[in-house]
């Protein structure tokens, strides 16, 4: 894998045994734990993800009181905060309110979801 060879902006969320034996490219971008703030973000992002979809695994990772199992992958020199990078996803989520966890309803899949 040669995930983030060249990456100078942004940022990539990693499920922590995706990058476990395949590594990624350490000249351009290192993996870092998540902030409690990027958590939080992440939840609203899969509660629409979920809401949109009906993915099990969207469900199967908000039901769960366990910390989120991602690692954020960002260049060594990223170009600016965390913070200054979600802006734009938050501004959208913000926008179409997507409820609270107890009013998440699963949506029957309209294919066979694999995991």
């Amino acid at each position: 894998m040669n995930l983030g060879a060249g990456m100078t902006g942004g940022v990539a969320y990693m499920m922590r045994d995706s990058l476990a034996g395949h590594g990624y490219n350490q000249h351009s971008v290192h993996s870092r734990p998540l902030e409690v703030r990027e958590e939080l973000w992440l939840r609203l992002v899969l509660r629409r993800h979920f809401k949109l979809t009906g993915s099990p695994r969207a469900l199967q990772l908000l039901s769960s009181d366990a910390p989120l199992p991602f690692l954020r992958v960002e260049p060594l020199r990223p170009p600016c905060s965390i913070t200054e990078t979600w802006n734009a996803t938050l501004a959208s989520v913000r926008r179409h309110e997507i409820g609270s966890m107890e009013s998440l309803q699963p949506v029957p899949p309209k294919e066979p979801v694999l995991m």
